[in-house]
């Protein structure tokens, strides 16, 4: 790549080496990924903004640029080694942020980092060398990954939609200095809200489960996600969930008149199980079975083979609590 200005708001997956020069790169969101199986390489100037995920096998910074790698607030950056001929080639300017290094780190003649903001996270047998230093960066060692250098560590996070409300759940392992965490929404998984917050326990060392309603949540699909800040104004985020808010819609109903089967073609707004309920013209019980549906169109066949020639009435009902479809068909 040369002469360029990339802004990602996605993935980018390299198989191989990758090498940028010049190039000025953006992971512009939490949720934009850079992986690189190789070498990826920052040369002539190049820089790397990566407010998302960054993962590659080699970094080598190798530019007359201070910094080259610019790291967001909590960003997410893995890699297996890590090669800097630059003078505080890397930054952390908005909080903290951290590397894990699995193999090795190798500063030449040049501190790393003037930003005490910076994490390295070094597994038990990664090593760090060369004549230079890690500069104000902080050193974690036997640490598995950045989570585990960090305040909190998140063991889970989830949004279900549930009688027309977003259930939001999370649970913590291990909690340091912890303020509060901002539950946020998006229409567009970009773009985020504050919708509400929840105080943190501060220091623990127990699981502790939190839980937030949203009451209103938009129609159609929404993500969400958790923004923890920490009592030094730190702050990581989750992972993004989606979830879809739209009514159980009957589209389609044929062949009515029907001889052996109806096909009933079914809008859902999630994975789950429905109810179909059959009764004849004396409010009789004729039929009834339970349904999976799959998030989005569903054609369901129903057998009414053996119902006699009539006009029937149908009712599928649903975990919501007073939802529920009704409409008639004739059985020939």
């Amino acid at each position: 790549m040369g002469n360029a200005t990339i802004v990602n708001y996605g993935t980018v997956t390299a198989s191989g080496n990758m090498t940028m020069q010049p190039v000025t790169y953006y992971n512009a969101t939490s949720t934009s990924t850079l992986t690189v199986s190789g070498q990826l390489t920052l040369n002539n100037n190049s820089l790397l903004v990566n407010n998302g995920s960054l993962s590659a096998g080699t970094l080598l910074i190798q530019t007359s640029t201070a910094p080259s790698l610019c790291l967001g607030s909590n960003s997410q950056n893995s890699l297996g080694s890590l090669f800097t001929n630059t003078n505080n080639a890397i930054s952390a300017p908005s909080g903290t942020a951290c590397i894990y290094v699995s193999t090795q780190t190798y500063t030449n003649a040049n501190p790393l980092t003037t930003s005490s903001t910076l994490q390295l996270c070094q597994s038990a047998s990664s090593t760090i060398g060369g004549p230079g230093s890690v500069g104000a960066a902080t050193v974690y060692t036997n640490c598995t990954a950045c989570l585990a250098s960090l305040p909190v560590e998140l063991l889970n996070f989830d949004a279900q939609l549930i009688n027309r409300k977003t259930e939001v759940t999370w649970s913590t392992d291990s909690e340091k200095n912890s303020a509060y965490f901002s539950i946020q929404r998006s229409i567009n998984g970009t773009d985020f809200e504050e919708i509400g917050q929840r105080l943190a326990a501060g220091n623990s060392t127990t699981l502790i489960n939190y839980q937030f309603t949203d009451t209103e949540p938009l129609y159609g699909v929404s993500y969400y996600r958790l923004k923890q800040l920490d009592s030094d104004g730190s702050f990581t985020f989750s992972s993004v969930k989606t979830v879809y808010n739209a009514p159980l819609e009957l589209l389609s109903l044929f062949p009515n008149p029907a001889e052996d089967g109806l096909n009933l073609v079914i809008t859902s707004p999630r994975n789950m199980d429905i109810q179909l309920l059959v009764h004849d013209n004396l409010g009789k019980l004729v039929k009834s079975e339970q349904i999976a549906l799959n998030t989005g169109f569903n054609s369901v066949i129903i057998d009414v083979s053996t119902l006699s020639q009539a006009v029937y009435q149908f009712k599928i009902t649903t975990p919501v609590d007073g939802e529920e479809l009704q409409s008639i068909f004739i059985k020939k």
